[in-house]
């Protein structure tokens, strides 16, 4: 599966980048008022340095790509791995000092990646939790940088449509509870003496213990799978 390509989510100025466009609107003042060339010199180093700032940051979300790869199935509540693979198809330069948010939360940080080499693909391992069951388009992921001088950040969202089916939080379930669901008395008994070793998981079969079932590997692989046992036959 190919990375997606994002497309642009914004800009803002972070407080360091407010700082020196006061610092440019004083000196903008005394320049005037004054007519000393040598403040005339500074302010257009100053802005200088902001716009840099700002083309070095939309530089460095140029070229990149992204893919998630998530688990199938998980259940509710339980936080669970993303692979997110951020891919740069620059040629020579690198991307630095990258930023991966969701897209749901702006501004909660879930990953980071110091750079991303050009032509290379980095990996990061992200944890997302989901509370409602049913099957789930992931939130869509934001790149950002403020790279190099943070004052300016951009940004960029990726929509990649991963999918993730929820299930229901397995939880510990009594014995006796399970032997009074419907069904549970009519199904044949097969005594389990002291012994019995577990040999090997199994689709549920009609006449199988409804104790043996397990129940979170079960809502895992969406079938019911039970516990095969071998028995231990005592010698008279």
């Amino acid at each position: 599966m190919q990375g997606v390509r994002g497309r642009r989510a914004g800009m803002r100025i972070l407080p360091a980048g407010w700082i020196f466009i006061l610092i440019a609107i004083l000196l903008i003042f005394a320049a005037l008022n004054t007519g000393i060339n040598l403040l005339f010199i500074v302010l257009g180093g100053v802005i200088s340095f902001i716009m840099l700032s700002s083309v070095l940051a939309v530089w460095s979300l140029r070229g990149l790509t992204m893919r998630r790869e998530s688990p199938h199935a998980v259940q509710r509540g339980e936080p669970f791995l993303v692979e997110v693979r951020i891919g740069n198809g620059k040629w020579i330069t690198p991307s630095l000092s990258l930023r991966v948010e969701s897209a749901e939360a702006r501004g909660t940080m879930i990953g980071y990646a110091m750079q991303a080499p050009a032509r290379r693909t980095v990996t990061l391992s992200v944890t997302q939790t989901l509370s409602r069951r049913g099957v789930h388009t992931l939130h869509p992921f934001d790149l950002a940088t403020s790279f190099p001088f943070g004052l300016i950040e951009h940004r960029r969202r990726f929509a990649d449509n991963t999918e993730v089916v929820v299930y229901p939080k397995v939880r510990a379930v009594r014995v006796n509870l399970l032997d009074r669901l419907p069904g549970a008395a009519a199904s044949p008994r097969t005594a389990d003496p002291n012994g019995d070793e577990f040999f090997a998981l199994r689709e549920y079969l009609p006449g199988d213990e409804l104790r043996r079932i397990v129940w979170r590997i079960s809502a895992r692989l969406g079938v019911w799978m039970v516990r095969e046992l071998t028995q231990h036959h005592s010698r008279d």
